[in-house]
């Protein structure tokens, strides 16, 4: 699905079929002056087409919707099929404009995100990567990771410091289900973040309390009473 930033003044959407190689996938932005702006304008602007820097056959990038920040500065989306040779692992792209005078265009240089850790046919960011309000937290699940299991799931993500950091300098924190199993496929929807970036949800489809019943697991970055959540630091 497409995204918007927090004013409506900047639209995103992904494409994941033809760009310049086959199933190579690209990012459609479309970007107004102001809110102020009637949204109308946006049928007569001319979008910002961003695709990675070596597309690759079947990277399908933006397959499962990119996510913009609040203020419409950082834009991430998925490539669940990049990797080499059909390996699939997977990555996450990142685009980052410094201003709101500013546009993205296809001079700005995407930064590259992996799991250091992944595997062939993880598919890392299939289901659409997540960005909290300010831009600082991003997540994305491989939801054919088999951290826990044969695909069982799992959920990356990357906390920076300051806009001024690039997600590319941190150690993505990797997060399971504690009871996940083979085929539970935790992510594979995509995941959610709170404006905050202290709260993350994502759904484990065949998770098992019935046969293929699902369940949604919630992580929370509180360190108060006692608490030590997977995302505490």
């Amino acid at each position: 699905g497409p995204s918007l930033s927090a004013d409506g003044a900047v639209l995103a959407v992904g494409g994941y079929g033809q760009s310049t190689v086959s199933e190579g996938g690209f990012v459609m932005v479309w970007d107004r002056s102001t809110s102020s702006t009637p949204a109308s304008s946006l049928r007569g602007a001319t979008p910002v087409k961003l695709t990675q820097q070596n597309p690759v056959e079947s990277d399908k990038l933006g397959i499962g919707g990119p996510s913009l920040s609040a203020d419409g500065l950082v834009l991430a989306a998925g490539a669940p099929g990049h990797g080499d040779s059909g390996t699939q692992y997977g990555a996450v792209w990142v685009w980052t404009k410094y201003s709101q005078t500013q546009s993205f265009s296809t001079s700005t240089t995407p930064v590259m995100l992996t799991d250091p850790n992944g595997g062939n046919q993880d598919e890392l960011g299939y289901g659409g990567p997540a960005l909290s309000a300010d831009g600082l937290v991003l997540a994305a699940a491989a939801h054919n990771n088999n951290g826990k299991a044969f695909k069982s799931g799992a959920v990356l993500v990357w906390q920076r410091a300051s806009t001024t950091a690039s997600f590319s300098s941190v150690t993505p924190a990797k997060l399971t289900d504690p009871t996940g199993s083979a085929y539970d496929v935790l992510g594979q929807g995509g995941v959610s973040l709170s404006a905050d970036g202290r709260v993350l949800a994502a759904s484990s489809l065949a998770d098992d309390k019935g046969v293929d019943s699902g369940s949604t697991l919630v992580w929370e970055n509180v360190c108060e009473g006692g608490h030590s959540p997977p995302l505490c630091h």
